[in-house]
């Protein structure tokens, strides 16, 4: 009796270790996906802004430009 009481016992502590270790791998893995797609998210962001960046600095250079030839036309 002692024997399959020792052995049921070993059984259920393996199989705990074994979910909270694939509890933990699945953790790890949706923490780095998480990561990745934040990551992802903030590059895409930060182009967003420096293309609009860009395209307003464009537009208010060309805006000058043409202001400056009004007044040398003039």
């Amino acid at each position: 009796m002692d024997a399959l009481f020792i052995c049921a016992k070993a059984k259920r502590q393996q199989q705990m270790f074994y979910v909270a270790k694939a509890k933990r791998q699945l953790q790890m893995f949706f923490c780095a996906k998480a990561k990745r797609q934040q990551q992802m998210f903030f590059c895409a962001k930060a182009k967003r802004q420096q293309q609009m960046f860009f395209c307003a600095k464009a537009k208010r250079q060309l805006q000058l430009g043409q202001g400056e030839n009004d007044r040398t036309r003039s």
